[in-house]
C-alpha cells in the first residue's frame, strides 16, 4: 500500500525474487489486520482489499503444516508452522516475539531491513 515504506520495499523484492508463502490462517490474519478501522485515515478500504487480493493471488498456499508451539506469543505459532511446512528460507517479521527465536528448522527469522540487505540486487 506504501511502496516506498520499508515493508513496501521488502514486499516488492519478495514478489520479484521469491515465492511468498501463505496459509489459510495467515491469510485470515492479514485480512483482519487490513480491515482495521485505524487504517481508514491513510488508505481506503477498497485499496486495502485490492492489496489483500494481490498478495493472496501471488502467494503459494501451504497446507498440512507441522504443529509448532514454541513462540512466547501463541498467536504467532501459525507463522512458524507456515515457515516449517513450506520449507521457507526466511520468515520476515517485525514482531519481537518471532525475531528473538532467530531460526526455526532451516528458516532464518529476520527483519524487513535485513531481508532487503540480503536481497538487494
Amino acid at each position: 500500500m506504501f511502496p516506498n515504506s520499508l515493508p513496501g520495499k521488502m514486499l516488492s523484492l519478495a514478489i520479484s525474487h521469491c515465492t511468498i508463502l501463505q496459509s489459510i490462517e495467515t491469510l485470515d490474519e492479514l485480512a483482519a489486520v487490513l480491515s482495521r478501522q485505524k487504517f481508514d485515515r491513510w488508505v481506503t478500504r477498497e485499496a486495502r482489499a485490492s492489496a489483500f487480493a494481490a498478495i493472496a493471488s501471488l502467494s503459494e498456499r501451504i497446507g498440512n503444516m507441522p504443529k509448532v508451539d514454541i513462540c512466547r506469543d501463541p498467536g504467532d505459532n501459525k507463522y512458524l508452522e507456515l515457515a516449517c511446512g513450506g520449507h521457507a528460507d526466511f520468515l520476515v517479521s517485525g514482531d519481537e516475539d518471532l525475531l528473538t527465536l532467530v531460526r526455526i528448522s532451516t528458516t532464518e527469522i529476520i527483519s524487513a531491513r535485513e531481508f532487503i540487505m540480503r536481497l538487494k540486487v
